[in-house]
């Protein structure tokens, strides 16, 4: 068996929602970054179904999942874990922003406000090559 065979990797989903010009973002904690709403797919979970637990459960809002923005490997050097980390584009459907039980804030960005939050790097990059960000 091949060395490299004995773990196993894990898919995050990444959600880019995009409603009238702003970008949903959500804070997992206090002091954290700004991102997506991101989880972990769970077992036997559809990616559409896993996009759209990601968004309700960290903001209220109910989506239509999309497609895949963007896929990429986080292994760190160390290489005791492996996650598969999948973004995704959603269309809102309904709902007002309430943050999730594990969320410290949640809100709909766009323009001045954008630049002024502090965003995590790969998400600041997504929404460069969206136009969010110049």
């Amino acid at each position: 068996m091949d060395e490299n065979a004995a773990g196993s990797a894990t898919v995050s989903i990444g959600v880019a929602v995009n409603h009238f010009d702003s970008i949903l973002l959500v804070k997992p904690d206090v002091d954290g970054e700004w991102q997506f709403p991101r989880l972990c797919q769970g077992w036997c979970e559809t990616m559409p179904d896993a996009i759209e637990r990601a968004v309700y459960e960290q903001s209220a809002i109910r989506v239509e999942a999309g497609g895949i923005i963007q896929a990429y490997d986080l292994i760190p050097e160390a290489a005791d874990s492996h996650v598969i980390m999948i973004d995704f584009d959603a269309v809102y459907v309904s709902g007002d922003l309430v943050c999730g039980q594990q969320i410290a804030d949640v809100a709909w960005a766009s323009g001045l406000a954008l630049r002024s939050m502090a965003v995590e790097e790969n998400t600041l990059e997504l929404l460069t090559d969206m136009g969010f960000m110049s």
